[in-house]
């Protein structure tokens, strides 16, 4: 599913305008770069965890080293039932 599609379905179901769902979406979408950022993680109940993971550097095959970095990983909530 594309950004598009998910805007169109949540204003088709929850009667908002597609440009105030796009802004929520990118809203959220801009609070999870700040978890990158500040190295903090985001819950959201029943749906997931957005957390970050510090990648240490590494060999690179024609050599030299890659610089550590940080990423951010998802970990899907346990639902009722699983």
């Amino acid at each position: 599913m594309t950004l598009v599609q998910l805007v169109s379905s949540i204003a088709k179901s929850t009667g908002l305008s597609k440009k105030e769902v796009f802004a929520v979406l990118s809203h959220y979408q801009n609070e999870v770069k700040k978890v990158a950022i500040t190295g903090e993680s985001l819950k959201s109940s029943g749906f997931g965890t957005f957390y970050v993971v510090k990648l240490k550097s590494r060999k690179i095959p024609k050599g030299g080293m890659s610089e550590p970095r940080n990423i951010i990983r998802f970990r899907q909530s346990k639902t009722k039932g699983e």
